[in-house]
């Protein structure tokens, strides 16, 4: 299969973002904090990979002519995601 560059560089990002995902959830089990390493997971992976797998979608659907004007919406600025980091340590 074929993809445009614009998609091709979603897909890999989104795959970067996939796979820390993975990471964060193998390591929940050894977390001191449960409450919050969970907390934490779910911001993830219901904010900013979910806008991801969105963009992708979108950018998939733009590059077949399906959708031709793409309507972008970030996600809504009441999302606890936007200040969460998921780096160690992070908030």
């Amino acid at each position: 299969m074929t993809l445009p560059k614009d998609v091709l560089g979603t897909a890999s990002t989104l795959n970067r973002a996939l796979g820390l995902g993975y990471s964060v959830v193998k390591e929940l089990p050894s977390s001191p904090d449960l409450d919050e390493a969970y907390r934490r997971a779910k911001a993830w992976f219901g904010g900013p990979l979910s806008d991801g797998v969105y963009l992708l979608r979108v950018a998939l659907r733009h590059s077949l002519g399906v959708e031709v004007q793409p309507q972008l919406v970030p996600h809504q600025a009441t999302s606890p995601c936007q200040s969460v980091s998921m780096e160690p340590g992070g908030r």
